[in-house]
Parts: C-alpha cells; structure tokens; sequence
C-alpha cells in the first residue's frame, strides 16, 4: 500500500478496474457523444463546440541510457471536458494516461538499472484518474455528481461512487459522497467509503469545513472514522490564515496554522507553518498507506517560513528555512529530525532574459546531509517559444546501522568504530537544457535533455523528454 500520484494497478485492482472501466467508458461516450448530436442547435458550428468541449492530450517520450544500458517509455495523458450541456444543466469530465516500456525490462527488474514500478507489468498500463457526468441545476446550487472522481472536499479522496452537493456558493453548503476507493496499488474490491462535508461562510472573509470520512478496509479489516476542520480568514488585502485539526478514531490526528501576507505593491510576500502530528500505527490504506514498508509514525512538530522579496527591479530574494522536530527523541530510520535551508535568487536585468541560482541543503539526524546548487539562464521569445540552459551539482552522505552484511570492499562504504556505516554518495553533476515553442494555441512542443555524470559510475548517464501538447 503507496500514495503519488504516478502509480500503476496490480492485476487484483485489474479485474474489477476493467470491468469497472469499460462501463464508465462506454457510459461517457454515451454521455458525450448525445450531447454532440442534441445538445446544439441546427446551426452549430465549431464555435458552439469551443465554447462547450475542450480536449487536451500530452504525448511524451522518455529514453535514458549509460553504457549498453538503456530505457524507453512513452506516456500519453489525456483530458477531455464537457461544459454547460443541455441548456447549462450537465457537465461532463475525463482524465487518465496510457504507459509503455517501449523496450522491455530484464528479466530480473532488481538488476535493471531504468526499471520502475509501472515496467512491472511489461504491457501497456492505463489508468483512468477521473470520468463523471455532473447534473446541476442552471445556478449549480445543487448537483449529482458520478463516476470516477476525486473528493475535493475529504481531502481529495478518490472514488467511483457519487457526489451530492447542496446549496453551494451559498452562506451554508452541504456535501454527500459514497463510492468504492481507487487503488493502483492494491485490491479495493471489498473496501468502500462515504462521508459528508459541511461548509460554511459565517461572516466576510471566513470560510469554515467540517468533514467526515468513514472507510472500510476490508481485506485487513479494518475502518476508520475521521472528522477534520478547517478554518480560512482573510484579514483586510494582505492576511491569510488556515487552521487545521483533524481526529482520526476519536484521538488527536493533526493540528496546524498556516500564515501569508501579500504585499505585491511592495513586492514582498512571507509565510509561516508550524503543524503537529500525533503519529499514526496501523489505519486503513487510506490513512496508512506506507505502514507496512515504514511502520509507525511517531509524533513530531514540523515549522516552515520564508519570504520572496524584490530587493531590486531586477533582483528577487527567496530563502526558506523548515525543521522537523520529534517528541521526546523517539528517533529511528522512519522518524528522524532534520533542518532543511533553501535560498533561490532570481535576476532579470534584460527583458526576455531570466537567470536564477538556488542553494539546498539537509541536515538529516545521525549525521546525514546533503547539499546541491542549480544555476540556469531562460530566454523568452516575444515569438512563442522559449530556450533555458542550466547545470546543477549534488553531493550527500547517510549513516545506518552496521551488520555483517556490508561489503568491505565498497569503495563508497566506510565502517566506523561506533558501529554505524557511513556511504558517501556520488558527487553528481548534471547539464540540462529546455525548449519549448508554441505552434499556435492547440499545438506545442517541450524538449528536455541532460546529460549526468557521477563519481561512482564509468559511464554518462543521458536523458531526453519531448512532450507533444495538442489542445482544441
């Protein structure tokens, strides 16, 4: 059990997703294909179906390759949006992508270097993210929304289920959902989930929700009851708060504020976050997804706070500092503090021309750390496209604990005399280069190339990515 939002389904998740697929498939063609035929006038033109339907779709190859090791992929993204159908009643939606390792894995995919999660099933991978039909009334102040979808207001949760919502936009909202999870990771064909979201606008400038998840995870048997609620405030045109707390099971789950200010007549805006998490043991997927891999989180407070300010027309400052801190040094290899430093400065003295420098660094418990600097140029072309050119250097190092299972003969390993083992990681440098030209307003080409070297390895590790953006 995983989350990011790249994944690919096993083939338990198959059998149901195809089944599943096709009736949603099948159920938006007859859903679009109608609106095409009846919805418009007898005059319709292509400006009735700009105005109603937008397609988008992003075909993108990848190849990577160092030595006599090589690797090839294709991704192909897809969304599609139907608006304002059958006099403003029905709205329609579809996003999902098709993958393929256009050269195969080894047979053993431990010992291919380029091989990921997706090349696991050695075919094409398709996945479909969101495909609904949404039926409101002429203001949407209520709708019945379902299909495939995300739960915007549960924390994003994914679904194929149905979505009630009433009376948005006004003072008091209320929404309704129920549905089976979405996993590409795992089997969800017993587990199902349903809540409510009540939102509120109890006087100018402030937003309140109350919302509530209940998840079944049947195959570990086991379910969880969420609440969480959060509070937004705009304070006068340059404030904004969010607080946060959420309950998980009826104990303490999360609780954080969330600060901006924005001062863009003085060019100057700044943040601050400090959240506290109470760990988290054995929850369902939707809540502990990584359990089984990490085990448990134990409780920690994490601060974040920057600013960007332009100290000049043509010079912009951004650093950011972050720390994560956990109680009472309950330390281990899945619950360690760290401080995190970023600083970026961004300078434009000519028009088109951008050249920006950042700086990273973690410090990381039981002397972990790492650190690297990017430098790039970008120029803008007043003609639809745009060229960047860049290189960056990395370098970090981590200790674990020592075992009789380390190679001695390592030449980045080094065992100490405390019993713990250091790695130095390769000293990485990297130069890249961006181009991106606009056609005309449906059609785009992105080219991306890099090229690796690394202390460790022999060989230059290369990369290319082109993406083909077509949008009508």
């Amino acid at each position: 059990m995983i989350d990011k939002k790249t994944p690919t389904s096993d083939k338990s998740i198959f059998s149901l997703a195809e089944s599943i697929r096709n009736i949603l498939i099948l159920t938006g063609i007859g859903l679009i294909f109608p609106c095409l035929a009846f919805a418009a006038e007898p005059s319709a033109n292509a400006s009735w179906l700009k105005k109603h339907f937008s397609i988008e779709n992003r075909a993108t190859f990848r190849y990577k390759a160092m030595g006599s090791e090589k690797d090839a992929d294709f991704d192909d993204y897809w969304y599609a949006r139907g608006r304002n159908l059958f006099k403003g009643r029905f709205d329609t939606y579809f996003s999902g992508r098709l993958q393929k390792d256009l050269d195969g894995s080894s047979n053993s995919l431990s010992q291919d270097l380029f091989a990921g999660v997706e090349d696991r099933e050695g075919d094409w991978n398709d996945q479909v993210y969101q495909l609904y039909g949404d039926i409101h009334d002429a203001k949407k102040r209520f709708s019945l929304r379902l299909g495939r979808q995300y739960i915007e207001d549960a924390e994003g949760l994914h679904i194929d289920g149905g979505l009630v919502n009433l009376f948005a936009d006004e003072r008091f909202s209320l929404g309704l959902f129920y549905g089976q999870p979405v996993s590409y990771y795992s089997g969800t064909i017993d587990d199902w989930t349903g809540g409510a979201s009540i939102s509120g606008r109890p006087w100018t400038g402030n937003r309140g929700r109350l919302t509530y998840i209940y998840y079944r995870n049947h195959s570990g048997s086991l379910e969880d009851n969420y609440f969480a609620f959060d509070d937004w405030q705009r304070i006068g045109t340059a404030f904004r708060t969010h607080g946060r707390v959420t309950i998980l099971d009826g104990d303490f789950h999360t609780g954080s504020v969330d600060l901006r200010y924005y001062r863009l007549k003085n060019n100057f805006d700044a943040f601050l976050t400090v959240s506290y998490w109470d760990g988290l043991a054995q929850e369902t997927r939707e809540f502990s997804p990584i359990y089984s891999v990490f085990g448990a989180l134990e409780p920690y407070t994490y601060v974040t706070t920057g600013f960007s300010c332009m100290l000049t027309p043509w010079l912009s400052v951004s650093p950011t500092i972050a720390g994560r801190f956990v109680d009472a040094n309950d330390t281990d290899m899945s619950n360690r503090n760290y401080g995190h430093y970023f600083l970026t400065f961004v300078l434009s003295p000519f028009e088109d021309w951008t050249f920006s420098i950042s700086g990273n660094y973690w410090d990381v418990d039981e002397g972990d750390r790492f650190w690297g600097a990017t430098g790039s140029v970008t120029y803008r072309s007043p003609h639809d496209w745009q060229v960047a050119l860049g290189t960056s250097y990395m370098d970090w190092q981590y200790s674990v604990i020592s075992d009789f299972t380390y190679s001695l003969s390592s030449s980045d390993l080094t065992v100490n005399s405390d019993g713990t083992a250091t790695q130095i990681s390769p000293d990485v440098y990297t130069v890249f280069a961006r181009i991106k030209y606009d056609f005309n307003n449906n059609f785009s080409l992105r080219l991306k190339g890099e090229i690796e070297d690394n202390s460790l390895e022999d060989d230059i590790i290369y990369g290319l990515r082109t993406t083909l953006v077509v949008r009508f």
